[in-house]
């Protein structure tokens, strides 16, 4: 196999992963992880089982490029090594299209909750009793009158600053770039999740809001119910749980060997895409392989002889670190064709769960570092 590509990344983005594991790395005996689950997955109740396997593959494509828009709309906004980790919380979680969720348990007594899962949101919110409009779900939406344990956060108490206050109480109003909304009351609540020990752990006071008026496009009969912000606001999970988790998580992805396969892909900025399929096609040329048309996304396939075997690697070089992308993690193969998988896109450089699968990547939000080592990633089980 011959390694021929290897080109400078310079900015990494991890928002587009369907992730398989979310681990909050922990100093004492105590921890939580997210168990998330893929959209095209069976277990996920987003799942539509009609599909085949290419057009769920189109379907990441096109979504993973609206993800891509949308962190690029962020970053304009924004400018005006150990791998093991014995004590964790593991909790589910299940995605929508480039997004995901995970199950929480939310007061006392507790309630299951699905929140998606974002990292590149803030906050924490859930649909409240009453509605003022709020979205059909499953489960009925979260009456705080029913737990014990659930706190009006009020002017001058922690965590105050990031809400509009009165003497009346705090409110937030949140608006995603995806067009949906939640407006309600900031509040304190009790959040419990499954722990690696099995035994669940329970974190108290935990801010969040209360959604009265939520609205936007989600799936019909969903068992979403709010979001769980994961970026590095102070209100985010990450956040609050602070020195809990040391600031840190990771993840870990298994391959994506089984049906359905696709996951999201690389969104490499133009010019060095364009010369990255260039060095490809000059490889395939070499074998006289022939170039199929799969559809508008995917702009370089080909189709695949029998027993060929002559596929390159490729390695993205960041500062202080190379990242090798394995076979099965650069190619899409169905129905006798395989396609590069990743794309180009005239702006940011995301690196999509596709080029991820083996490997653990830990995050360090208070040294705003990011570490990631070859593992395999199918031991990490919840």
């Amino acid at each position: 196999m011959a390694k021929i590509l290897s080109f400078l990344v310079t900015s990494l983005f991890s928002d587009l992963l369907a992730l398989s594991y979310l681990q909050c790395i922990v100093s004492q005996s105590t921890g939580f992880s997210l168990k998330l689950i893929r959209n095209d997955s069976p277990e996920s109740p987003l799942y539509r089982g009609e599909l085949t396997h290419l057009e769920r593959f189109r379907r990441m494509v096109e979504s993973s490029k609206s993800r891509a828009h949308f962190l690029q709309f962020l970053g304009k906004i924004a400018e005006g090594n150990s791998t093991t980790f014995p004590d964790v919380i593991r909790l589910p979680v299940i995605p929508f299209t480039y997004i995901f969720t995970v199950d929480v348990s939310l007061g006392t007594p507790s309630r299951k909750r699905t929140l998606i899962f974002d990292t590149g949101s803030e906050f924490i919110w859930t649909q409240c009793m009453p509605c003022i409009y709020c979205f059909p779900q499953i489960q009925p939406p979260f009456d705080p009158k029913k737990s014990s344990s659930y706190k009006k956060l009020l002017p001058n108490q922690r965590f105050s600053k990031q809400f509009n206050c009165t003497t009346n109480g705090c409110t937030y109003n949140v608006i995603y770039g995806s067009g949906q909304s939640s407006q309600g009351i900031a509040s304190f609540e009790t959040f419990t999740f499954q722990s690696n020990s099995r035994v669940p752990e329970t974190i108290s006071e935990v801010a969040f809001g209360c959604g009265n008026n939520n609205r936007g496009r989600y799936p019909r009969n969903t068992s979403i119910s709010g979001l769980l912000g994961m970026d590095k606001s102070p209100i985010s999970l990450v956040r609050q749980l602070g020195s809990r988790i040391r600031s840190r998580f990771s993840y870990c992805f298994p391959p994506f060997s089984s049906p359905p396969q696709p996951t999201f892909l690389s969104h490499i900025e133009q010019r060095a895409y364009n010369e990255i399929e260039k060095a490809f096609i000059a490889h395939f040329a070499r074998f006289n392989l022939t170039r199929v048309n799969l559809g508008p996304f995917l702009s370089l396939c080909y189709r695949l002889p029998q027993s060929f075997s002559n596929f390159p690697n490729m390695t993205f070089h960041f500062q202080g670190a190379n990242l090798e992308v394995a076979l099965g993690s650069l190619f899409y193969t169905e129905n006798n064709n395989f396609c590069l998988a990743m794309v180009g896109n005239r702006g940011i450089t995301v690196l999509g769960a596709y080029q991820q699968q083996n490997v653990r990547f830990i995050y360090d939000l208070a040294n705003e570092q990011l570490s990631f080592a070859r593992e395999d990633c199918s031991k990490d089980k919840a």
